[in-house]
């Protein structure tokens, strides 16, 4: 008896302060709620709380709340004609003092968003605009407790169609979730969190979906042949359980068989791939997980990019404005690194250009390959749909800027199931029935944030009224129109990289192969270096452009300093005492590897100097070379001796010197002789007389 009283004393003061709750928030109505502590047995399980922090992850959100909520998980991502909407996410105290009787409310809206501007302008408005009223009902709720600062709990509800004050009219909806709370200020909304859901109309067409999912970041060398990551930490932490990439990669395996662009940028590969080559033979337990980790890293992606499309940009994802404007020559080098870097990796691509700013100017699509997939914004091409041509002939696709901007904060607005729902609204509004589909191509340096593996991103995706299509080599109809205009303002033209950054580029490449055409075995040292100096012509370089200029120049003086290990030694000066002569000088290769030179000589008119043809000098070795001269007048003359390749590039460090010859005339020679003859004749006259005088012996 006495347990049934207080069963009924425990679910009265339940019921006090709800009310209480209800009472004390606005703009809420005042209505009896049931108390969750008595919820739906299949929908809400116990809180979880944790003292885990998401601060890191939240960087984006400039909500200054002070309980952060999140929405992790909503099912399913369109309002249901019967059954039930699934909200799951998390509450955290981001402030300094403890929150009481936290409540966790679902709301939504009443009016729906008709066109994808007004989705836009609903996207951009104030985390706190009262666009929508929470849920009262038996379902509408839940409490989660108290919360310590930096304590952090979960929370699900599961709300049926019939609570939902949602209209059956199409359109799009608000949908999200308030946390009240009591602090030392009174009762008030702490935090909250909210996205899109659309209501469909079944009669409609179906809606497509192109995904471009992206595989950029910035990759950074050691300026020498080895090309050693300068930040490989850096890209341990990408590639681990919480990194970008592997939050990429995981994502995009979570796609199953689902139709899935990947945009790649093959120094991408290339970098895990050095990655996963580096100790190799180290004892440190870590350091082998972190090797096995990229190996393994590059097996999954080679397995989702076997039955996916993939669009490669030129190597080390460039400025191809910058290029195109300063340098076109280096468009097809960076273009046939990446060809060749997707080939080492076993990666059918077909080749694309993807500037960041979603625009290139028209006259630069002349100077592409044909075959290379365009993608600009809609912002750049309108009036044309999402497939057409480039004034080229290259295959144009028109992507949506709008839909990557994600959803309406206080959420980040990029996190995978605030873009699902943005996705899953724009595509809602895109049922018009033509076929362009609607291009999606994610941001640059999407981060699909920590809940990713829960939000459910492709089932949420997986509805009758859409389909995901992929981008390709033949997605562009041949009969598709023709763009001729395309909006590139000049601020866009100011974003560019100068053209000091793209000629040092040029220059690195430049003294590399005038390397390469010293060493007898080059190998692929020019693709090395260019590799590195591309780095410099990326677009990630716009963000540090002083720092990006003087790490090329300094990798093109790197060059040149190899070259300087070839030189030539010899006397200062040297003395001919006649018209023609020989004399030597030493041909040194301080380099770790062997060189193929010769030597060229720079002398006035009538000064020639006969040099040997280019020889195999070994690594560390030197060899004595034996030039003959032939001069003119007597006088002094300046003479240079340069190493050069057999292909006539001037090397390494040439060396100056002087020549001083004294040409005799035959008369003095004549004279000097005629001088000798009389000497000698003298010299014997005198022995003859003196041995006449000589009395013979008695």
């Amino acid at each position: 008896m006495a347990e049934g009283s207080g069963s009924r004393l425990r679910g009265l003061l339940t019921l006090l302060a709800v009310l209480v709750t209800v009472a004390v928030s606005v703009p809420a109505p005042a209505a009896t709620a049931a108390s969750s502590r008595h919820p739906d047995p299949t929908s809400s399980p116990t809180p979880r709380t944790s003292t885990l922090s998401r601060a890191d992850d939240r960087a984006a959100d400039d909500s200054d709340e002070p309980l952060d909520v999140d929405l992790i998980s909503l099912s399913p991502g369109v309002v249901p004609t019967k059954g039930a909407v699934e909200l799951v996410g998390t509450v955290r105290n981001a402030s300094s003092q403890t929150w009481r009787d936290i409540n966790v409310h679902a709301w939504d809206s009443t009016t729906p968003i008709t066109s994808t501007e007004d989705l836009a302008t609903a996207a951009a408005t104030d985390a706190d605009a009262d666009v929508g009223e929470r849920l009262t009902s038996e379902h509408g709720f839940v409490a989660v407790g108290d919360l310590a600062p930096g304590q952090q709990t979960s929370f699900t509800l599961r709300v049926p169609r019939a609570e939902l004050t949602i209209p059956d009219e199409p359109g799009v909806y608000f949908m999200g979730v308030h946390a009240l709370g009591t602090s030392d200020e009174g009762r008030e909304v702490a935090g909250r969190a909210r996205t899109f859901m659309p209501v469909v109309d079944g009669k409609k067409p179906r809606a497509a979906v192109a995904l471009v999912l992206p595989f950029r970041q910035a990759v950074s060398r050691d300026a020498d042949e080895a090309g050693q990551l300068r930040d490989p930490d850096r890209w341990r932490t990408q590639l681990s359980a919480d990194g970008r990439l592997e939050r990429l990669l995981g994502l995009a395996e979570s796609a199953g068989n689902a139709p899935l662009t990947m945009l790649l940028d093959p120094a991408v590969l290339d970098a895990v791939a050095t990655l996963a080559q580096s100790d190799s033979d180290s004892k440190d337990t870590s350091e082998q997980d972190d090797v096995a980790r990229a190996k393994a890293w590059l097996v999954r992606f080679r397995g989702v990019a076997s039955h996916q499309s993939v669009l490669g940009l030129g190597y080390g994802d460039p400025d191809v404005a910058a290029l195109a404007r300063h340098r076109p020559a280096l468009l097809s080098v960076a273009a046939s690194l990446s060809e060749q870097a997707l080939a080492r990796h076993d990666i059918d691509a077909t080749p694309a250009a993807a500037p960041v700013e979603g625009a290139l100017p028209p006259r630069f699509s002349d100077l592409l390959d044909p075959s290379t997939v365009l993608l600009m914004s809609d912002t750049a091409v309108t009036g044309s749909g999402s497939l057409s041509h480039s004034r080229s002939g290259q295959p144009l696709v028109t992507t949506s800027t709008a839909t990557a901007q994600g959803g309406p904060s206080p959420t980040p607005a990029t996190w995978a199931l605030a873009m699902r729902q943005r996705i899953l609204a724009e595509a809602s509004l895109h049922r018009t029935g033509t076929q362009d589909p609607l291009v999606v191509e994610l941001p640059a340096g999407w981060n699909p944030g920590p809940d990713w593996s829960t939000s459910g991103f492709f089932a949420g995706l997986r509805v009758p009224w859409l389909r995901l299509v992929r981008l390709g080599a033949d997605t562009v109809p041949a009969d598709a129109p023709t763009v001729t205009s395309v909006a590139y303002p000049s601020t866009l033209a100011d974003l560019q990289l100068s053209a000091a950054q793209i000629d040092a580029v040029s220059d690195v490449r430049r003294d590399a192969e005038i390397y390469a055409d010293a060493l007898v075995d080059p190998g692929s040292v020019v693709d090395q270096f260019t590799k590195v100096a591309l780095e410099g012509a990326s677009f990630h370089a716009r963000a540090h452009r002083e720092t990006s200029l003087r790490s090329t120049r300094s990798l093109a003086t790197s060059v040149r300093d190899r070259l300087a290990g070839i030189h030539v030694e010899g006397f200062s000066l040297v003395t001919m005492s006649g018209g023609t002569g020989r004399f030597t000088v030493t041909l040194v290769n301080d380099l770790s590897r062997p060189v193929k030179v010769g030597l060229r000589a720079r002398t006035s008119g009538d000064l020639h100097i006969t040099t040997p043809t280019a020889a195999v000098l070994p690594a560390g070795q030197r060899t004595t070379v034996r030039l003959r001269v032939t001069a003119g007048a007597s006088r002094v003359r300046t003479v240079v001796l340069t190493p050069e390749t057999s292909n006539g590039h001037a090397v390494g460090t040439p060396f100056r010197f002087s020549i001083r010859n004294s040409r005799v005339s035959s008369l003095v020679w004549g004279i000097m002789a005629g001088a000798f003859a009389l000497l000698a004749f003298t010299i014997a006259r005198r022995a003859v007389r003196r041995g006449l005088r000589r009395e013979p012996a008695p």
